[in-house]
């Protein structure tokens, strides 16, 4: 996620340049500024606590996320029941229903759509929480996937129904529509407001993914499988330099955002490899899991798929098809984004993910056995 959360942070960056001047949107040195001062300020708070972390996620949600994405889906069926002209073809029509396959460059805006579901298996470690998790964590992940599911297509739908292709751009689009939107309706003093609480709300994303990650590696690295540097955790249980240590790559990152000509093109490049790395795990994972239905069938688990050795494969399986496919459309660039050279593009993605595989596993063939907890 050291990868993925420079996006997001440029998100945020866009979205706050509307409190202040939108011009500065497309401004490097502004959204560098901006990447580094929040992700170092949560970084900060979150060695704080968990406590800290859960309370400042909720708020963000609530005021950031669920507020405005409400407010533009309900803003964008009053303008188009209020008659207004439509930028997005909304005839039903066979075409505008099954996508044109002819060429592959179509579907590939599909892997930024899966990053929006990026994360929602790391909830997977509080199903021991769960009082009835075989019953109650499926339907919690059921209605909190819907829940994505219905704000993002439907608020981006409202955005494509105001404001035309040609003016979207990826890290500033939705306060391009909140503008617009507002401008229609004679109160666009309120851009600023909801500019703000749109940062807001993507700041709370950015403090769930700064701990919920490290705290996984944090257990890995007691296992022996870091140096006992990354291993030391402050009087509140977090892992100072794991934190500290990410903090440093997000900067590394930002400052490579930076360097890459044109914002919409930086951002596309790093929103994918970001995927391509995620999706490396999910294959691990979809993998571990029907190995071990093999070779740990005994293990009593907190959740458990259905059917049997049947069940797994069915489950596993198809989660496999769909990430090898995403992974494959992943390295075509979108003709909505113009990258440049494809051949260098699919070369940088390529090189990216190699690197990226690679430092695991020559940590892994170096580790020393006393690096193990409680081992001198």
């Amino acid at each position: 996620m050291v990868i993925g959360m420079v996006p997001v942070l440029v998100f945020i960056a866009g979205s706050l340049a509307f409190v202040f001047n939108p011009a500065l949107a497309a401004n490097k040195l502004f959204l560098l500024f901006v990447i580094l001062a929040v992700y170092w300020s949560a970084t900060y708070l979150n060695l704080r606590g968990m406590k800290t972390s859960g309370r400042i996620s909720t708020a963000c949600f609530l005021c950031g996320v669920l507020l405005p994405g409400l407010l533009i889906i309900i803003l964008g069926i009053v303008y188009l029941l209020s008659g207004n002209p439509v930028q997005l073809n909304l005839s039903l029509s066979e075409a505008n229903f099954v996508p044109d396959f002819a060429s592959i460059s179509n579907i590939v805006l599909l892997a930024g759509f899966i990053f929006v579901f990026i994360g929602i298996e790391v909830s997977a470690g509080h199903a021991n929480e769960v009082k009835n998790p075989q019953r109650d964590y499926p339907i919690a992940i059921f209605v909190a996937g819907l829940l994505l599911f219905f704000i993002n297509v439907i608020g981006a739908m409202a955005v494509a129904i105001v404001v035309p292709q040609s003016k979207i751009s990826l890290n500033a689009g939705l306060m391009v529509a909140f503008t617009d939107f507002f401008a229609a309706f004679h109160i666009s003093w309120l851009v600023p407001i909801i500019a703000f609480l749109v940062a807001f709300g993507a700041i709370g994303q950015i403090s769930t993914w700064i701990l919920g990650p490290i705290k996984g590696l944090q257990v890995s690295a007691q296992s022996g499988n870091l140096p006992p540097i990354l291993q030391k955790v402050n009087k509140n249980g977090i892992p100072q330099n794991l934190l500290i240590l990410q903090a440093s790559l997000v900067s590394v990152f930002g400052l490579l955002f930076a360097i890459v000509p044109g914002v919409n093109n930086a951002y596309w490049m790093l929103l994918t490899l970001t995927i391509l790395v995620y999706l490396v795990m999910s294959i691990l994972m979809f993998m571990a899991a029907i190995r071990l239905r093999y070779s740990k069938p005994e293990v009593q688990r907190a959740y458990k798929i259905p059917g049997g050795k049947v069940g797994m494969w069915l489950v596993s399986g198809v989660g496999l098809l769909t990430v090898l496919f995403i992974m494959f459309v992943d390295f075509f660039p979108p003709k909505q984004v113009p990258v440049g050279n494809t051949a260098q593009y699919v070369a940088t993605l390529g090189v990216g993910i190699i690197i990226m595989v690679l430092i695991p596993l020559i940590i892994y063939h170096f580790k020393k056995s006393s690096w193990q907890s409680g081992k001198n």
